[in-house]
C-alpha cells in the first residue's frame, strides 16, 4: 500500500488521471479495501485456452473493467501451469 499511496499522490497532483492493474483476487481485495483512489481496470490473461471466470466476475462485481490479453508465447511458463487441464469451451453450432 505504500506504493499505492504514492500512485494516489500522482492523481492528486494531476500527473495522471487513473490507472489499471494486473492483480489476483487476494491482492485486489486488499487494494479495493484500503485505496482512497481505486483502479479503473484489471488486466488479466484471458482467452479461449485460459479462462479465469472467478477473477473476471470478481472484477466486474467490484466495478472494474476487465481487460483481457493473450500472450503470443510463454516458453518459460512453469510446467504445472503449462500442463494444467483447462475447461473446454462449447462448440458453436
Amino acid at each position: 500500500m505504500k506504493t499505492w499511496r504514492q500512485m494516489e499522490q500522482l492523481v492528486k497532483q494531476a500527473l495522471c488521471a487513473h490507472w489499471h492493474v494486473n492483480m489476483t483476487i487476494p491482492k485486489l481485495k486488499l487494494v479495493l479495501r484500503d485505496a482512497e483512489i481505486k483502479p479503473v481496470a484489471n488486466e488479466m490473461e484471458l482467452h479461449p485456452h485460459f479462462q479465469q471466470p472467478e477473477l473476471f466476475e470478481f472484477v466486474r462485481r467490484n466495478g472494474l473493467l476487465p481487460i483481457g490479453y493473450s500472450p503470443v508465447g510463454s516458453p518459460k511458463r512453469p510446467d504445472g501451469i503449462r500442463r494444467r487441464k483447462i475447461r473446454s469451451i462449447s462448440k458453436i453450432p
